[in-house]
């Protein structure tokens, strides 16, 4: 009896051990950044998303773009500075490998921030 108690104790501590350890971060506030190229040449991409639903974004430590964001279940609406801050863009968001998160465009018309954001992968920042 008593080793049939010992093994559902540890049973239990080993499964809430394991669901800590592969819980996902799903919120989008913080800082985050993604190494990429153009034409050859690597730069950096970091982003950051603010708790007051602003966000800014800079290319190898230069401000490019700053604009508001919403998140409604897995979809983040946003608008910034590239196009017109009225078109807004609807992008699905996944997050994965518990510090990484994707975006897929749902619906964008500003062409340049589609052409950014669709398919990016991000990684958070410590």
């Amino acid at each position: 009896m008593k080793t049939l108690i010992f093994s559902l104790i540890t049973t239990c501590l080993l499964m809430s051990c394991q669901s800590s350890n592969s819980k996902t971060d799903t919120t989008i506030i913080g800082d985050w950044d993604a190494h990429l190229s153009h034409n050859g040449k690597p730069y950096v991409l970091k982003a950051h998303f603010g708790a007051d639903n602003n966000y800014d974004g800079f290319t190898d430590g230069k401000l490019f773009v700053t604009g508001k964001y919403t998140i409604e279940g897995d979809v983040m609406i946003i608008s910034d500075s590239l196009c017109n801050e009225q078109y807004e863009g609807k992008y699905k968001i996944a997050f994965f490998a518990q510090d990484s998160l994707r975006f897929s465009v749902i619906e964008d018309t500003c062409k340049m921030r589609n052409q950014g954001i669709n398919g990016l992968a991000v990684k958070r920042l410590q």
